[in-house]
């Protein structure tokens, strides 16, 4: 139309005007963004350690940005004065403390897989890079983790307890079993039957070996029943909290499942909105086989190796137990199906016997962690 200027050929620009162009460009495409957050004053990426913390702060109302250190007494009193905030931070370690912490001011926390923040760090390793890749993979909108409860905190540090216990306590036992061999005595398998019979073992070793080897022996024993009275107490504890938490009594309403992988599952699934589907909170646990492929071709691999594996032998001897089970529920009975040719109980047997549930024509590793899972848990998961 007659009176408008013709646009301005970029190619006739300065480098100083190309370079405030795009400034301009960028700022307006990051405003446009800021948008979808307007509930919030602050978009905000923290990049957590010991001593030093970085912020790399946006405002989503001027599109400010700011990125700078703050020491670790600081923190909550630089957020306490200022309005809500979106807060993303890596799921690492004292993430919940600080995630519960900056909830209680009011701000909303995300905490986010580092492996899924990792691609948005852009420059060399920093805590500036680090920060401002946590902040892109908040604006992007990364999958995040629950932020757990003090309850479900306190379940998660007694688990982890209760795994270092039963660790130790089947070290200890397959070490005294190892040392009674040499002296002729061939020792139980089971935890029970170690403990009834240890005593008669010890004491028939007089005459045969120096005292010294007799009185460190009875040491180890005690060590190991000490232990065993820790574990049923942390047990207990374990048990009493879990039941307090929201989904518990859903929990033991399923076959298999008992007090300890009830806890398991209080924690893991503190916020069950994270996870679709049921298949995809079984692809969490480690349940449900990799897969590989390209040009349309998908091929499914092995049972993945990263998981807890503690809990992943406890659900498949737990599952175990249901399959064997002479008295099953309608819902068992259901899912199984018929019985079939083979094991005779909804499951396929391999050449060494053991059961793939769900009647799979070949194995998937799941196995494994239950034939080789440690003395204790697997007693405790049959009982489960």
């Amino acid at each position: 139309m007659k009176g408008e200027e013709p646009p301005e050929d970029p190619r006739s620009f300065t480098a100083s005007k190309r370079q405030n162009v795009l400034a301009q460009h960028l700022k307006e495409a990051l405003m446009a963004n800021l948008n979808q957050f307007c509930d919030f004053m602050n978009l905000i990426g923290i990049d957590i350690a010991k001593s030093v913390f970085q912020i790399y702060s946006c405002d989503t109302q001027t599109g400010e940005i700011t990125n700078v250190q703050v020491k670790r007494d600081k923190v909550l009193e630089s957020f306490a004065n200022c309005g809500k905030c979106l807060i993303g931070m890596e799921a690492c370690g004292s993430s919940q403390y600080w995630a519960r912490q900056l909830q209680a001011l009011g701000h909303n926390v995300r905490l986010m897989d580092p492996k899924l923040v990792k691609p948005f760090v852009r420059h060399n390793k920093s805590d500036k890079a680090d920060a401002e890749g946590v902040y892109h993979a908040l604006v992007s909108g990364v999958r995040a983790v629950a932020v757990k409860t003090e309850t479900e905190r306190d379940i998660q540090t007694l688990l982890t307890m209760r795994a270092l216990l039963v660790k130790q306590r089947t070290a200890r036992i397959n070490h005294v079993r190892g040392l009674l061999a040499e002296y002729g005595h061939v020792m139980p398998k089971s935890v029970d039957q170690f403990d009834k019979k240890v005593d008669e073992c010890i004491n028939s070793l007089e005459g045969d070996a120096v005292q010294l080897v007799i009185d460190t022996l009875r040491d180890t024993v005690k060590s190991i029943r000490d232990d065993q009275d820790r574990i049923k107490t942390l047990q207990r504890e374990i048990s009493r909290l879990a039941s307090q938490t929201k989904n518990a009594k859903h929990f033991l309403t399923v076959p298999g499942i008992g007090d300890t992988i009830m806890a398991y599952m209080c924690v893991l699934l503190a916020d069950p909105t994270q996870f679709s589907s049921g298949r995809q909170f079984a692809a969490y646990l480690g349940l449900v086989p990799m897969h590989t492929g390209s040009g349309g071709k998908i091929v499914t691999t092995k049972i993945p190796g990263r998981c807890d594996k503690a809990l992943r032998a406890l659900l498949v001897q737990g599952a175990h137990a249901v399959a064997r089970s002479k008295y099953r529920t309608d819902w068992v009975k259901k899912h199984f199906g018929k019985e079939t040719q083979e094991g005779g109980n909804g499951c396929h047997r391999q050449p060494h016997g053991t059961p793939v549930l769900g009647g799979g024509k070949q194995g998937t590793g799941l196995e494994k962690d239950a034939r080789y899972g440690s003395i204790g848990e697997r007693g405790n998961a049959r009982r489960d």
